[in-house]
């Protein structure tokens, strides 16, 4: 076994610093400083390291950026390594050199290939009070590096493993993930971001995130937004993230709270989550303030419940706290005007954008001609997801997307491919790790993508966008307004009111026909006209050709009268070859299915719809008059059935009256 001296003269050879420390001490028994610039020569290592003086390695650049980490808890070197192997095999492998300390202690010894840092403590105690009553916190796991130095073998009680005089190297991201990442999850200090600002206090002392610390549960957090419990060591349970299932560990769980290792996940990396924390991060993107006023505005149980969990009996409703969900902050003022706009008073980065217009309103010829090559040409990676153009436009289209540089997306262009698997594929990257920041997913349309009528539905698909926008995407969903308007004659989206609620911006667009030719469309940014924002918006007009080019006028047009602007959008000619291919579709239908068919077509108003229909038909029993394009009969309740007058014979005659106890008397 080597001594002091010839354990110094080895370590030095391989190009570590080394100072000799005083018998039975950790104090250096020379001025060490000048040994932190260069290393000694072999003539002061044998002046020096005499008299039974121990040996000491200086950490970071002067030895190749030597860095020691230190267990003070010799419980927890173990599971130390346990997580190391579960999160990074290989990195694992590489901790082959570390030794016992008199303490019982451990150090784990290596070299990085980047510079390393000073002293770091990573891991701590809870504070206490010892038997003095004097408040105390112990070190569990600190390092050594950058002005720093450790005792090693020979020194009394230290006992070598491996190959301290080559330690391995690591990457600075491996670093990282041992120091930042692993290490610090056994820090008991509590030493985590804050979980909400503190402004969202109440009379009662309590914010809406500590109800949902209190009673929401971890495991099904988790297992709701798709994480695999893997195994449980110590005090520990190990979680796999969505979209992995090699049974490795992206984070870990105890009293503590969650600490992710993962950086592909919707989760801040290599600190301490609380429920709340996790919550706002999946559900708001990071958005604290926000989470905290929904919790607020759904009332704790309310908000227990959004969350997952079961509300306490005890809990009650605080009037403060709901009123406080409709506040106007400063953080929400502060952001109004910085908004990063991908296009100017249309579309903000990392938003759910919905645009809402009748049939024909320009939506589709808008973001597939102008949108989405302009958003290509600003280096985004557009994804067109068609499914609603008629097959007969898909090869101009194709040359529009390839000649401009984004991705046009059918699914039924390929044998095999659906709407569902199109979905599934969109869930497929949301939960997957990738970033994606520049993306941008255009939709079309939302009713094929969720059943517009049924709220879970709803609310299922827009929390697949919420996924997407979280990991950096930008979604827009173009969207049908309803047939009838509003009493005050606006535009009403087409579903439930989650799609306005779910979204970020809801625009509106407004066509009017074009007296030369074309449409004139403008953008509806007024809430009181059923939009919605959250930044400042200005409504803009352009116009589409009949040839569905498109320009800008210099300022936003007039709005003109609702009424007038459905009536405009189609002639009589119009409105009745829409219901010639109505009834080709459908065969034979009742006037009112006939009407909405229509309107759904032209996105002309029923009354009109309505008479134009009634002017042009005659009822088959009669046929008095010729060049009526449809036939109707009669039949219970007074319904009227309709049906092409061009086929060869009248549909069969429905009764007038359903037979009655009166006609068999």
């Amino acid at each position: 076994m080597l001594d002091a001296q010839g354990a110094a003269t080895m370590y030095l050879a391989t190009g570590i610093s080394v100072i000799p420390i005083q018998p039975g001490s950790k104090k250096a028994a020379i001025k060490w400083e000048p040994f932190q610039k260069r290393r000694m020569s072999a003539e002061e290592s044998r002046q020096h390291f005499i008299n039974g003086c121990q040996v000491a390695m200086v950490g970071g650049t002067i030895s190749g950026n030597l860095e020691c980490l230190d267990f003070d808890k010799p419980d927890l070197f173990q599971p130390f390594l346990d997580t190391v192997e579960s999160v990074n095999p290989a990195l694992r492998g590489k901790l082959t050199a570390w030794q016992n300390t008199p303490s019982g202690g451990f150090h784990v010894l290596f070299r990085c290939s980047g510079p390393v840092g000073g002293n770091q403590k990573l891991a701590m105690s809870a504070r206490y009070k010892d038997d003095q009553g004097k408040l105390r916190q112990d070190v569990f796991i600190e390092t050594r590096g950058e002005g720093g130095y450790f005792l090693v073998a020979p020194s009394k009680g230290y006992a070598l493993h491996g190959s301290p005089q080559a330690p391995p190297v690591l990457t600075p991201e491996e670093r990282d993930l041992l120091f930042h990442g692993i290490a610090r999850s056994f820090d008991e200090a509590g030493q985590q971001a804050p979980q909400q600002p503190a402004r969202t206090e109440h009379g009662n002392g309590e914010r809406p995130g500590d109800g949902l610390n209190r009673e929401a549960d971890w495991r099904a957090f988790l297992e709701g937004e798709g994480w695999t419990y893997v195994k449980t060591v110590g005090d520990r349970e190990h979680w796999t993230r969505p979209g992995k299932n090699d049974g490795s560990t992206s984070a870990t769980l105890n009293d503590q709270g969650l600490f992710v290792f993962s950086t592909s996940t919707p989760l801040p990396a290599m600190k301490p989550l609380s429920k709340f924390a996790f919550y706002t991060h999946y559900r708001f993107g990071g958005d604290f303030t926000a989470a905290a006023r929904e919790l607020s505005r759904q009332g704790m149980e309310a908000g227990s419940q959004a969350a997952g969990v079961e509300p306490s009996a005890s809990q009650k409703i605080n009037p403060v706290q709901l009123l406080e969900a409709f506040a106007v902050s400063k953080e929400y003022a502060g952001r109004l005007g910085k908004e990063e706009f991908l296009i100017p008073n249309l579309l903000i980065k990392g938003h759910i954008l919905v645009v809402v217009a009748q049939p024909g309103g320009g939506k589709t010829a808008f973001f597939f001609r102008h949108v989405a090559p302009l958003l290509s040409e600003k280096g985004c990676k557009v994804f067109y997801l068609d499914c609603d153009s008629p097959v007969s436009d898909h090869p101009q289209m194709l040359e529009i997307a390839e000649r401009h540089g984004f991705r046009f997306l059918n699914p039924d262009a390929n044998v095999g491919t659906s709407i569902d698997g199109l979905k599934n594929t969109l869930q497929q990257i949301a939960d997957g790790d990738s970033d994606l920041d520049g993306f941008v997913f255009i939709l079309d349309t939302l009713k094929k993508f969720a059943n517009l009528m049924q709220k879970d539905d709803v609310k299922n698909f827009f929390k697949l966008c919420r996924k997407l926008t979280a990991r950096g995407a930008t979604v827009v969903l173009l969207a049908h307004a309803n047939k009838y308007r509003s009493a005050e004659g606006h535009l009403i989206p087409e579903g439930t009111g989650d799609v306005r609620n779910d979204s970020d911006d809801l625009i509106i667009f407004e066509r009017v026909k074009n007296a030369n030719d074309g449409i004139d469309v403008t953008t509806v940014v007024d809430p009181d006209r059923n939009a919605k924002t959250r930044g400042i918006f200005h409504p803009f007009s352009f116009h589409i050709s009949p040839e569905r080019e498109i320009t800008f006028y210099k300022f936003p047009l007039a709005l003109g009268d609702p009424g007038q602007t459905a009536a405009l959008k189609t002639t009589d000619e119009e409105i009745l070859e829409a219901a010639t291919a109505a009834l080709e579709e459908m065969g034979g239908c009742a006037q009112q299915a006939l009407v909405n068919r229509v309107c759904d077509l032209t996105g002309a108003v029923a009354k009109r719809t309505r008479e134009l229909i009634v002017r042009n038909s005659e009822r088959a029993d009669l046929l008095q008059k010729e060049g009526r394009r449809f036939w109707f009969t009669v039949g219970a309740h007074n319904r009227y059935s309709y049906s092409l007058a061009a086929v060869t014979r009248p549909p069969e005659q429905v009764p007038m009256f359903e037979e009655s106890s009166f006609a068999k008397l």
